[in-house]
């Protein structure tokens, strides 16, 4: 069997590599590098307990040279780029895999494309829909898009059934169109967010009462809606763990800006969501999360940032 490489363990990856391990049929340890190598040593004892094969590799051109597939999951584009230019620099690369799933810029991903398949690897753009939790609980949605169709046939085995419940197949388009297409649907979260904010504040102060927005949620539109409405309500919005955090939010939320004005389309509610979420930043630094654009509403009438 093949040897696969995993490259990333931040909250994504970390909640990623369990059920790869688990559920995908392997030979050979899955190898682990994160920047922080104790991380992926303590993963790997974890998943080793429960007779796992799992081994951390020293250094990316380690991991890369070892393995015929490797994943990268990192938290930005700065970061994606380093990591894909040592493994373009690690030696002969002809026919790897390369399944890529951070959410970066569309012309980055394409980038990292470019590098790759001119080396003769292979290369799937596979970002994915789905916090930590819905990682960990194996039901992400993946969105795969290649120069080459029949790569995304390679990597559609990973997706279903084991770590994801779905895909998107977005055969015949560039590699940065996955990007795209994840950044569309962030948009839609960001928008969700931005909306639940102002109504969650508004009915405080109206008189009518967050919880009636709650139960309008949980009625009317379901899943994330009520999710995030409950963590306002809560005020699970302000912890020291956020589950998206304001700086990954502050990033897509700007590529989205920069496509919108790319393709001349005006993005109002990215716009505002930038601006709260500068001021989640300014209130409680890289601990800020999403929905902490309820905390930046509710600063500016006066109210505390926290509950």
């Amino acid at each position: 069997m093949v040897q696969i490489g995993w490259i990333g363990l931040g909250n994504m990856g970390a909640a990623m590599v369990p059920n790869l391990a688990r559920k995908y049929p392997h030979d050979k340890p899955l190898l682990l590098f994160n920047r922080n190598n104790e991380k992926a040593g303590d993963l790997a004892a974890s998943l080793e307990k429960e007779g796992v094969a799992v081994a951390v590799a020293p250094t990316i051109a380690d991991l890369v040279q070892k393995s015929d597939i490797i994943f990268t999951c990192l938290a930005n584009d700065e970061a994606i780029t380093q990591t894909t230019d040592a493994a373009a620099q690690s030696g002969d690369i002809y026919g790897k895999l390369f399944i890529e799933s951070s959410t970066v810029a569309p012309k980055c991903t394409d980038a990292l494309s470019d590098l790759l398949v001119g080396k003769g690897a292979k290369f799937v753009a596979a970002p994915v829909f789905g916090v930590p939790a819905v990682a960990a609980a194996g039901q992400l949605t993946f969105v795969l898009a290649s120069t080459d169709e029949n790569w995304i046939d390679e990597v559609i085995p990973f997706t279903k059934g084991v770590m994801g419940k779905a895909y998107i197949d977005l055969r015949g388009k560039s590699p940065g169109t996955a990007s795209l297409m994840k950044l569309s649907g962030n948009h839609f979260v960001l928008s969700m967010v931005v909306t639940l904010s102002e109504s969650m504040v508004l009915a405080s102060q109206s008189g009518l009462g967050e919880d009636a927005i709650l139960q309008f949620v949980e009625a009317v539109f379901g899943g994330p809606y009520p999710q995030y409405a409950k963590r306002m309500l809560s005020g699970d919005y302000a912890t020291d763990h956020p589950k998206f955090s304001v700086d990954n939010a502050l990033k897509d939320a700007r590529h989205i800006k920069d496509v919108g004005e790319d393709n001349g389309v005006k993005l109002g509610v990215v716009e505002e969501a930038i601006r709260l979420l500068t001021i989640v930043k300014e209130q409680v630094g890289a601990t800020g999360d999403l929905p902490g654009i309820y905390g930046a509403k509710r600063t500016e009438i006066g109210l505390p940032y926290k509950k």
